[in-house]
């Protein structure tokens, strides 16, 4: 019985060794992760000199190379957006990245008003018949208010929900009836049915959604950045 336990024993120590081995191996040390986290910090401080400094061209190379390295602040994101736009022109995707990250992070209105009025600059008016009949382009951006009127919540790992949006002319008290969109929406927040919400959105081509009791319609499809409750 000894010999029994002093052999488990043995085994439990060499599978703890094991075990520590691949942490060591697998898991950085947290001397080259500050190393990294470094290398970041320096690359974004060079990126906002030479933004301050007027010099947009590098300034958008330099956060380039600071997504490259990982970059997650939302103001950071926004500044990479805007000098892009004052060196090389607008990039859509970038500002909608931005407005994503402001949002998720609950940034203040002061930070996320800037980016919301170049998207609301740029967006296509929103036309739903021009859209239901097929003359909007897909990768189209849009401003779009309308009422929730059904969510399909999604898988909690992919961070999105699609939510069904009445869009047409208020009726009542801020409802929204009929020119009906499907909006797959990230989920900063969780939304209810009956609320009026505005946001920007890409429209990516028609889809088709079921109602959950087995009928199924096809209608616009669109990606959004993120969402906001509007004003009653």
């Amino acid at each position: 019985m000894r010999t029994r336990g002093t052999l488990t024993l043995w085994m439990i120590a060499f599978a703890l060794v094991i075990a520590t081995v691949v942490v060591a191996l697998y898991r950085p040390a947290p001397r080259a992760r500050r190393a990294v986290d470094d290398e970041l910090a320096a690359t974004i401080a060079k990126a906002e000199t030479y933004y301050e400094f007027g010099h947009f061209d590098r300034a958008a190379q330099t956060y380039r190379t600071a997504v490259d390295r990982g970059m997650e602040d939302a103001g950071q994101w926004a500044r990479y957006a805007e000098a892009t736009r004052l060196s090389t022109g607008l990039n859509v995707h970038l500002y909608l990245e931005a407005y994503r990250r402001l949002l998720a992070a609950g940034a203040g209105q002061d930070s996320v008003s800037p980016v919301e009025q170049i998207l609301a600059e740029n967006a296509a008016p929103f036309v739903y018949g021009d859209i239901a009949g097929g003359s909007a382009v897909p990768g189209a951006l849009y401003r779009i208010i309308g009422t929730v009127s059904r969510i399909t919540w999604g898988r909690v790992e992919s961070g999105m929900d699609t939510l069904i949006v009445e869009t047409g002319s208020p009726s009542g008290w801020r409802y929204r009836l009929g020119d009906t969109v499907a909006v797959d929406m990230p989920r900063h927040r969780r939304y209810q049915t009956g609320e009026t919400i505005e946001f920007f959105a890409l429209y990516e081509g028609p889809r088709t959604v079921s109602n959950g009791a087995g009928v199924s319609r096809t209608l616009p499809g669109f990606a959004a950045a993120g969402g906001r409750v509007a004003d009653p």
